[in-house]
């Protein structure tokens, strides 16, 4: 894939949380992997998705645009650009330029939360002129852990301004969502349990509250 040589002594081996988009008539992934960082922990790997052979091509080891060097969940987002949200709170997205993600649109927007950090997690969806997506957090020190999700809403210019409650799909435990639709008045999720057992979940979009961010 030309990336670095896989270290086999690492915990965690492979390509995890992969997302498919398309850009430039292309289906592209982004990822999260350990092994093939060459650093040991959590690097992000971007490139291309070949639907014949089911293979990832022209892979790049991305470089972190902070101090964080153990990346996990950033969301692709094509508009105008080929962008890429790296935080929700604050807000930070960028478009990758020689390997290195750059950060061009950042907004100090503090989680509702606690300072809860909330990652991921769905594709974004372009409704009316804003954007809305599905985020989520987890919660330390609870076994199975506890996963939550809330949907974001996003304006014009890429600016978060509110969210809906949280809430969980199916159950309290490790809880996935990679994918959301929209389709016929509902949002439409497609999620997994404990990484595995997938489903889909539909929700009214007129039984959805926003809630304003600070």
């Amino acid at each position: 894939m030309g990336v670095p040589k896989p270290d086999p002594n690492e915990q965690f081996q492979g390509v995890e949380d992969i997302r498919l988009y398309r850009h430039e008539n292309k289906t592209k992934f982004l990822a999260t992997s350990v092994n093939y960082s060459g650093r040991a922990t959590n690097a992000m790997l971007m490139g291309d998705y070949d639907t014949e052979t089911f293979s990832l091509k022209n892979v790049k080891v991305l470089e972190s645009p902070g101090e964080n060097i153990r990346e996990k969940n950033w969301i692709p987002f094509v508009t105008d650009r080929e962008y890429f949200v790296y935080s929700w709170f604050p807000f930070q997205m960028g478009v990758v330029e020689e390997n290195k993600l750059n950060i061009t649109h950042k907004y100090d927007i503090k989680s509702p939360y606690n300072g809860a950090i909330v990652r991921g997690s769905s594709n974004i969806l372009s409704i009316d002129n804003e954007y809305v997506t599905l985020v989520h957090m987890s919660i330390d020190g609870t076994l199975p852990k506890q996963y939550y999700h809330m949907l974001l809403w996003m304006n014009s210019e890429y600016k978060p301004y509110a969210t809906s409650t949280l809430f969980y799909f199916d159950r309290y435990g490790p809880e996935f969502c990679l994918s959301i639709e929209r389709k016929k008045g509902n949002f439409v999720f497609w999620i997994s349990r404990y990484d595995r057992n997938p489903t889909t979940v539909s929700i009214k979009e007129n039984e959805i509250k926003k809630y304003p961010l600070g």
